[in-house]
């Protein structure tokens, strides 16, 4: 039990997810800012897992959520110490949006709106905007170990995947069709017998399909693959 109540204490989940995102944003060239969760965010995180699953959280649960909380937290920071948000075209989008229905005014001027929303701290308040910041965070901190593949891998990897590579095979051809409305069950006898015809009398292809049934597939398909 003692050990249960330690896995809640707040300062022991920003100790843990502090060491989890150290790597991430001193990559990124900056050093971690201290994250404060309190009890009550704690208990808002417990709330918000409750409303989502209709279960309640486990001790261990808490732990994930307090340390997701502190990583997005960190990762929010980041992107503004960065300026993400002041390039990132869907946050002032957003912003723009969100101020529009706020002044119920459709003429509104964009760079005004947007100038008005980061003056009531939209930019650092809204939900969506920490969302989309926090997950242009996570991209960056995934690319930032990328290397470029040298030309040996590259080909290495195509002659392994070369069939996913393969332009589908295509096929252009004529046909006849035959209705089954119209031939009844005798339309795979009479195609036979028209095939051979069209064969020994060697009837244009142009030609040979005006001889059959209407059929909303044009007579030349030209080009077409398996599927």
């Amino acid at each position: 039990m003692a050990r249960m109540r330690w896995l809640r204490i707040p300062l022991l989940h920003f100790l843990a997810g502090g060491a989890v995102l150290y790597w991430v944003v001193r990559s990124l060239g900056a050093a971690p800012a201290p994250v404060v969760v309190t009890a009550d965010d704690v208990s808002r995180l417990r709330l918000d897992y409750q409303r989502e699953t209709e279960l309640e959280p486990t001790a261990a649960d808490e732990a994930a959520l307090v340390e997701k909380a502190i990583q997005e937290e960190l990762l929010f920071r980041e992107a503004l110490a960065h300026g993400l948000d002041r390039d990132d075209r869907s946050v002032r989008n957003w912003l723009i949006e969100q101020m529009r229905a706020l002044s119920n005014d459709a003429a509104a001027d964009p760079e005004q709106l947007y100038a008005r929303a980061r003056a009531l701290g939209l930019d650092r308040s809204d939900l969506v905007v920490r969302r989309i910041l926090v997950q242009k965070m996570r991209l960056l901190a995934a690319r930032s170990g990328e290397q470029s593949p040298t030309d040996a891998v590259l080909e290495a990897f195509y002659a392994t995947h070369r069939e996913e590579y393969r332009a589908p095979d295509r096929t252009s051809f004529w046909h006849v069709f035959l209705a089954s409305g119209a031939h009844g069950g005798a339309a795979m006898a009479d195609g036979e017998t028209q095939l051979a015809r069209l064969r020994s009398d060697g009837t244009p292809p142009a030609q040979a399909a005006q001889s059959g049934d209407s059929f909303t597939v044009p007579p030349h398909v030209v080009g077409q693959s398996r599927a």
